[in-house]
């Protein structure tokens, strides 16, 4: 009897035992995690909660002023508003968004676009701007409604504006970065960059340095503190050597027709005017275009969008009777007081050239030649010359080179030669080529920022002129000679003519 009941009792106490050991490693794993937890990972796990509750961003700085040469603005910033939607990683984002639709004006094909953004998102916090330059009513309608608008907020942001339509090629216009060209500001909402002139080329500079700040949102995504703020640097201002008030003459003495109008300084090559039209509203860039607005620039026959100044090419036409004429000045065996017969017309082998004037100039020398831009005198002497001395005078004159190629797309233009026609018609020069040239005709193309240069290379006596359009701090800026070239002769070209 007392051997069963010592077993009995010995098969308690190894019960207990292992109980007791089974709890006592129990309670150190249990410890053990919490120590780990709480003590070794800490950091860890606090960060984690940190990143889950504060949410890092960008501060977007006030871009760069653009003015004028008499500081008049021609690129500004001014205040607008704008709706943004910050979203955790819910299911219900895309109804959130729907429901936000109510309450604004959008088109279909830009709701859209959102609802695909957010419904591809895989990130825990994203921050899209739903619509910029909000309407009052809007306003209105959203802060009436902002309780039940999970994650919305509506900022006060600064938006570009453009003061002058007639410099719209010049200055360009801004749009938000395209994601394959910028993928990293692409990803910062409210961020823009230049597209095309000033804007684009002095990106750079106008757009400053980003700040950034830390804000503590709740579980609805709304802000409750901001934790932390750095100030962004913003963009350096811009004079351009523009005259707005020139600009705008230019522009209008066009009236209603397509061309360009080039103004140089000749002292510091300071473009003063670089009119092209027709032109285009930089601010139609900044909202939102419709579809049909943008159908119509596109598919306007006249291409306001296009650079008449810098990449349209064109036949120099009798303006080019003075490169002829500079060549001939250039040779020591060129008398230009010889007179020469204009009966109206210039014979050569079969054909006969025509003087624009169908009576003729009767006699007359290389002054009033240029004077009266008589075509028959210079089909006369383009063929003593030769056209391969003509083209280099044209070169060195500033003809066939791109011009501010850096700001705008230029056009090199055509200034032919012998081997020029070999190599695009593969046929020979002919002598008819050259009468046909020496009057800026036939294969000849420059575009009016050339002409500008080349007329500006003979106002300073053969100085190698080069355009700016950033504005020039000296008057006189020194240039260098072309080549030797009698001052004389010069005076034979600008007298009564320039």
């Amino acid at each position: 009897m007392r051997e069963n009941n010592k077993n009995k009792f010995d098969k308690i106490n190894r019960r207990i035992f292992l109980f007791v050991i089974f709890k006592f490693f129990s309670v150190t794993y249990i410890i053990e995690r919490l120590y780990n937890l709480q003590i070794r990972q800490s950091e860890k796990f606090k960060k984690l909660a940190e990143n889950n509750r504060i949410n890092s961003m960008f501060i977007i700085p006030a871009r760069g002023i653009i003015y004028d040469r008499n500081n008049f603005i021609l690129a500004d910033n001014i205040e607008q508003y704008q709706l943004i939607y910050r979203y955790s990683n819910t299911k219900d984002k895309y109804d959130h968004l729907v429901q936000i639709f109510k309450y604004i004006n959008l088109e279909k094909n830009k709701k859209e676009k959102l609802l695909k953004e957010i419904s591809l998102s895989n990130n825990d916090f994203l921050q899209i701007i739903v619509k910029n330059d909000l309407s009052w009513k809007e306003v209105a309608q959203i802060s009436s409604n902002i309780t039940e608008l999970r994650g919305v907020f509506i900022e006060m942001i600064l938006r570009r504006s453009y003061n002058s339509f007639s410099s719209s090629h010049i200055v360009g216009y801004v749009k938000t970065p395209d994601k394959k060209e910028y993928p990293k500001l692409a990803n910062v909402p409210g961020t823009v960059v230049g597209k095309i002139g000033i804007e684009k080329s002095y990106d750079k500079k106008l757009q400053g340095k980003f700040g950034i700040k830390k804000e503590e949102v709740n579980a609805h995504g709304r802000v409750v503190k901001e934790i932390s703020r750095v100030d962004g640097i913003p963009g350096e201002d811009i004079n351009i050597s523009i005259s707005k008030e020139l600009q705008d003459f230019c522009y209008e003495r066009l009236r209603d027709h397509s061309g360009s109008i080039v103004v140089l300084d000749v002292r510091n090559g300071d473009v003063l005017a670089m009119v092209s039209k027709p032109s285009f509203n930089s601010n139609d860039f900044i909202k939102t275009m419709s579809t049909e607005k943008w159908d119509n620039i596109i598919n306007n026959e006249l291409n306001p969008m296009f650079n008449r100044s810098s990449l349209g090419t064109y036949p120099p036409g009798s303006i080019f009777k003075l490169i002829v004429s500079i060549t001939a000045l250039n040779e020591t065996k060129f008398n230009p007081n010889k007179k020469y017969y204009c009966n109206g017309g210039y014979k050569f082998g079969n054909q006969i050239f025509h003087c624009w004037k169908e009576d003729g100039h009767g006699f007359i020398d290389c002054q009033e030649a240029i004077s009266m831009s008589c075509d028959c005198y210079f089909y006369d002497l383009s063929l003593n010359l030769g056209i391969e001395k003509i083209s280099e005078t044209a070169k060195i004159f500033g003809l066939g080179e791109k011009y501010l190629d850096e700001i705008f797309p230029a056009s090199k233009g055509i200034i032919p030669n012998k081997q020029w026609k070999k190599n695009n018609f593969q046929s020979e020069w002919t002598k008819s080529d050259t009468i046909v040239a020496s009057i800026g005709q036939g294969f000849a193309l420059a575009s009016p920022i050339q002409l500008a240069v080349m007329i500006a290379r003979i106002c300073t006596n053969g100085e190698l002129i080069k355009p700016t359009i950033i504005k020039n701090k000296e008057l006189k800026k020194q240039f260098e000679k072309t080549f030797f070239i009698r001052r004389k002769s010069l005076l034979i070209c600008k007298k009564r003519n320039v």
